[in-house]
């Protein structure tokens, strides 16, 4: 595990991701609706995970990060931590490699209950590794 620099820390690690651009409607009177969605349009994965974003990697051939994403772009996602456990998010794209297909979100809209669930997952893989 490498020394860490930043706020929240990031752990190394892969999961399944399902993701699509979010179309803000200016009628709804809640901005972001994370379940709207049941079956979410492109896949990639995770590079890192942290309490307030991942580090997100396109599958399907760059297609969308390379030509679509940028900077502040907001896409709605379904992280598979485990089988048959998801969370739900809006992650604002911070940052991105077209080069790579990769881009950094911040999560802006995630529930209580799936913010703890990475917490959670975080402080139980750090517990791991210091004791190791």
């Amino acid at each position: 595990m490498r020394q860490e620099r930043r706020k929240y820390t990031r752990i190394e690690e892969e999961f399944k991701v399902e993701y699509e651009i979010v179309e803000l409607d200016d009628s709804l009177p809640v901005k972001y609706d994370l379940l709207s969605s049941p079956k979410l349009k492109y896949k990639g994965s995770t590079k890192d995970i942290s309490e307030k974003g991942i580090c997100l990697e396109e599958i399907n051939l760059k297609r969308l990060l390379v030509s679509v994403v940028t900077e502040g772009t907001e896409l709605r996602l379904k992280i598979s931590i485990h089988p048959g456990d998801t969370i739900n998010a809006i992650g604002k794209v911070v940052w991105k490699n077209t080069e790579k297909g990769i881009c950094g979100l911040e999560f802006v809209s995630i529930f209580y209950k799936d913010s703890l669930k990475i917490h959670n997952y975080v402080v139980d893989t750090v517990n791991k590794y210091s004791e190791a």
